[in-house]
């Protein structure tokens, strides 16, 4: 007997040998501790904090969990007590739990107090710093067994993954999880849970929770094990702009043990929050339907894929869905409400155009409206709020340079308006001796002179428009560009010279104009007046695109006295009438006095010139080329006083 006695004896020494070292450290008066179990590998860590100051720490290493070199300034879990309230701090914790049929971590372990009596009279306060993830096997599951509550909170994460397990199981009070984020996983556990409350609330609060049951029971379930809660006290609160997603999922093959998702008797309040609900199966989600408060926009799916439809959400919803026939046949409940906001952010642009949309909550707080001027000659919007301006027109004539969006107002007879171009943009400086374009108007024309003028634009818009629209319409004026030095305009789409005005364009001077498109565009447009080149030289390319170089939409071309060489890749070199149509029998194209032009379009079965009106020659030395149909033109070419001395065809 002795022997037996001794060989017990021993047996229990052993034992206690194996558990950690902190697992010893319980004072004999255990009243005012609190504690926190961990297991692992068979063992039992125990972490303690109390009243007193006392504050235990662990780190996790390779997913195992050890006290070795953990310390105030290297731990990743933190246990201490406050004023009767458990503290635990968990910061980029990484655990794993064994297969043992036990709880990877006991929060609220019950000790004993002096008398031998089990105490777990105290709340518990878990905060998250960084990524905390947390996964368990067979058996594994987080415990949460505080009488008076406990509060998830914090600016980091928590994950827990378990199989063939509830998930968290909290055993008493409510469960806050507050200003964090909260995700749990259930890969697989016929009749477990993910959530499992016993006695008590559920409280969501400005939170990110992800509920995911892959095929096991509810993903919330309210009560002890299996035996269902059916009070009507005990209930879930969803509130203060918290984004919820609860999923019952199903896997084929697998025997899952289909429950409601929520499977709770009491209260189911969203408040001001974003819920989406999915069920694998054609069965209720809760049994009370949700009280909904705010302005609220409630719709469900019956299988992924599908869009929302309006649904009344009604106690015991029972979802038409595919019953438990595949993964893809979820039905989903999809819940959201607006969230109270101040508009704090809400920022205006000053620009009565564009609505103020708050940032928070994506409603516009103040709607779109358009400007609203006093007269021709205010420059300052009278919207409130709007600090938006517009130049003033004297004498309704205008240039707009695309691009920049620069203007030039110039007055009748008033001052100049130069521009330089710097590092490729426009910019309104310079003087007489000094720039690069000079805008001024007088006696009905709008004089442009442009000296040395080099720019290359490639967004598809007009670089310069004569006369550009304004809120009462067209300008009445003609336009003479007169070109000093070499000019260059290089873009690709858009009317790179379009003069809309009522008046005719005249382009003259001493110096040279080459402009180039190497994308769909007409190089030079006139829109109502006649397009004359006079006493200078002039070089068009249209490198890409079925547009031609140049169109004239209701008057004639006129070359005089110039050099003019045009080349269209794909389009006409000249076309009249609107883009490329061939214009009335009144508008002609005229090459005079001595002009000296080249044509060609080597690749358009178009016309060289297309035109239904006139074409005259007047002792000018005039070159067409075209690979197709040799001039092809609309009309048969005039000719007064000498032919030309060639024309060729190809």
């Amino acid at each position: 007997m002795k022997k037996r006695i001794l060989s017990l004896v021993m047996a229990i020494l052993m034992i206690v040998s194996l558990l950690p070292v902190t697992a010893l450290a319980a004072d004999a008066d255990a009243a005012n501790w609190s504690c926190v179990r961990i297991t692992q590998n068979g063992l039992d860590l125990i972490l303690y904090g109390n009243n007193a100051g006392r504050t235990d720490y662990a780190k996790t290493v390779d997913g195992k969990i050890t006290t070795e070199g953990a310390s105030a300034d290297d731990y990743n879990i933190k246990v201490s007590m406050e004023n009767s309230v458990l503290k635990i701090t968990l910061k980029d914790a990484n655990f794993t739990g064994d297969s043992t049929n036990n709880h990877m971590i006991d929060v609220g372990y019950v000790t004993q107090d002096a008398t031998g009596a089990a105490t777990t009279n105290y709340s518990t306060e878990i905060t998250l710093i960084g990524e905390n993830k947390f996964y368990g096997n067979t058996g594994n599951r987080f415990m949460i067994k505080a009488s008076n509550g406990t509060t998830f909170t914090g600016s980091g994460s928590f994950y827990m993954e378990g199989n063939n397990v509830n998930v968290m199981h909290n055993y008493g009070g409510d469960l806050t999880i507050k200003d964090t984020t909260v995700t749990l996983r259930q890969t697989g556990g016929w009749r477990h849970h993910v959530l499992q409350m016993v006695n008590g609330d559920l409280t969501i609060d400005n939170a990110n929770v992800n509920l995911i049951d892959e095929c096991g029971a509810s993903a919330i379930f309210f009560g002890d094990f299996d035996a269902f809660d059916s009070s009507t006290d005990r209930g879930i609160y969803i509130q203060n702009g918290a984004k919820v997603n609860i999923e019952n999922q199903y896997k084929a093959g697998v025997g899952c043990y289909h429950q409601p998702v929520i499977n709770c008797n009491g209260p189911f309040v969203i408040d001001s929050s974003n819920v989406t609900i999915s069920n694998g199966c054609a069965c209720k989600f809760s049994n009370k339907a949700p009280e909904i408060k705010g302005d609220v926009t409630a719709m469900y799916k019956s299988q992924a894929g599908q869009e929302y439809v309006p649904y009344n959400v009604e106690a015991g919803t029972v979802f038409d869905g595919a019953g438990c026939g595949g993964g893809a046949d979820y039905a989903f409940l999809k819940v959201t409400v607006n969230v109270p906001c101040d508009h704090a952010n809400a920022a205006d642009d000053g620009d009565c155009t564009t609505a103020v949309t708050c940032p928070d909550c994506t409603k516009i707080v103040v709607e779109a409206q358009a400007h609203a001027w006093t007269d021709d000659d205010d420059s300052t919007c009278n919207n409130e709020g709007c600090n938006a301006t517009r130049k003033t027109k004297p004498n309704a004539v205008a240039l707009r340079i695309h691009g920049e969006d620069l203007y030039a107002w110039p007055s009748d007879g008033g001052a100049a308006t130069y521009f330089q171009v710097i590092d490729n943009l426009f910019v309104q400086q310079g003087d007489e001796d000094n720039y690069n374009m000079k805008v001024t108007y007088a006696n009905g024309v709008l004089d442009v002179v442009f000296q040395n003028l080099d720019i290359t634009r490639n967004a598809n818009i007009s670089m310069f428009n004569f006369a550009y629209y304004s809120d009462t319409g067209k300008y009445n004026y003609d336009v003479r560009i007169t070109l000093i030095g070499e000019n260059k305009i290089n873009g690709a789409g858009g009317f790179h010279l379009a003069n809309t005005t009522n008046g005719d364009m005249i382009i003259t001077g001493p110096g040279s104009l080459y402009m180039c498109t190497s994308d769909q565009a007409y190089v030079m447009h006139v829109v109502n007046g006649d397009l004359t080149i006079q006493d200078t030289t002039v070089t068009i390319e249209q490198k890409n695109g079925s547009y031609s170089g140049i169109t004239v939409a209701q008057g004639d071309l006129i070359i005089d006295n110039s050099t003019v060489n045009m080349s269209a890749n794909y389009g006409s070199c000249v076309s009249f009438g609107t883009y490329n149509g061939i214009g009335t029998e009144e508008q002609g194209c005229y090459i005079l006095n001595g002009s000296n032009v080249v044509m060609n379009a080597p690749t358009l079965h178009r016309g060289l010139i297309h035109t239904a009106g006139p074409i005259v020659f007047d002792s000018s030395n005039v070159e067409l080329n075209n690979t197709y149909a040799c001039m092809a033109t609309n009309k048969a070419p005039k000719s007064r006083a000498m032919l030309p001395p060639c024309i060729r065809t190809m």
